[in-house]
């Protein structure tokens, strides 16, 4: 059940700054020039790939207490990916299967300036995205390194719930939730942007729902700051705050993510589900009702 991560791990892929000096260097396969500086410390490559699953889930299997906070944002980002990324598989692995389905962990790339997937060619201006047809989560240096900064995060946990909501399209995509589906939702809904914007918040809520499963367990713990920084870090990324940013009209048809209130209150949804131990996939059913 181990996510399919290369051997180097994201805190290498993602930043210098992390883990020892680097013996040497390589560049993976067509990922845009992606450069590995160097290989995961011994902790968090231990923690990226358990022995077995007991081990992982024991209290603090995934802490990042011992990540570099003092080293400043870049350093430690890397590392709470790192933990982020088997507390994930851990936790969605434990919840699945859900009516027959089986977990299946999805693979993982960092790119710089472009990317060739089965979903076709993209750059950096696309940023992070799940691709189902290679069952991939792509995530883009630049945009991973400043989204904190930009949202006035306190700590490294904006990357982390960007990569809980990439996951959550991962699951979605699991559980059938694929193009075929928000064709259909598109009919029932008037558009392809009211059902990409139901998409888009049900996976803000599996991200929420991961962040409390992971929480009460102890497993990845959080504190009120991180929760903070992820509700900054949505509120970043609302369509609404993007128009304003970008001087255009609030146009809420043209929306396909979702406003800054919406985004949060589904992601503030998942956590209080994840809370009290509900089902993710009634608590984060967006598409069975009237307006999200």
């Amino acid at each position: 059940m181990n996510p399919k991560v290369p051997l180097l791990s994201l805190c290498a892929l993602l930043l210098a700054a992390c883990g020892s000096p680097a013996a040497s260097s390589t560049t993976g396969p067509d990922t845009g020039g992606v450069t590995a500086s160097s290989p995961a410390p011994a902790d968090v490559a231990a923690a990226n790939e358990p022995a077995d699953d007991s081990a992982a889930g024991e209290q603090g299997a995934f802490d990042p207490a011992g990540c570099p906070v003092d080293e400043g944002y870049e350093a430690a980002l890397g590392c709470y990916l790192d933990l982020a990324v088997g507390s994930l598989d851990l936790t969605w692995g434990d919840a699945l299967p859900i009516d027959d389905v089986p977990y299946e962990s999805p693979d993982l790339q960092v790119f710089d300036a472009k990317v060739n997937t089965a979903c076709g060619k993209a750059t950096a201006d696309d940023g992070p995205f799940y691709c189902p047809d290679d069952a991939t989560i792509y995530l883009q240096r630049d945009f991973m390194v400043s989204v904190g900064e930009q949202a006035g995060a306190q700590g490294p946990y904006s990357g982390v719930i960007v990569l809980a909501h990439e996951w959550g399209h991962h699951v979605q995509s699991l559980l059938g939730i694929d193009d075929v589906f928000l064709a259909d939702q598109a009919q029932v809904f008037g558009s392809d942007n009211a059902a990409s914007v139901r998409n888009e918040l049900m996976a803000d809520c599996f991200a929420g729902w991961w962040s409390a499963q992971a929480f009460i367990s102890e497993q990845f713990p959080i504190e009120e700051s991180d929760v903070e920084d992820a509700l900054l870090t949505l509120a970043e990324v609302g369509d609404d705050f993007d128009a304003q940013m970008e001087g255009s009209a609030v146009d809420p048809d043209t929306f396909d993510h979702g406003t800054v209130d919406q985004r949060t209150s589904w992601l503030a949804a998942g956590f209080d589900a994840g809370t009290v131990g509900d089902d993710p996939l009634l608590a984060c059913d967006t598409f069975t009702i009237t307006a999200p």
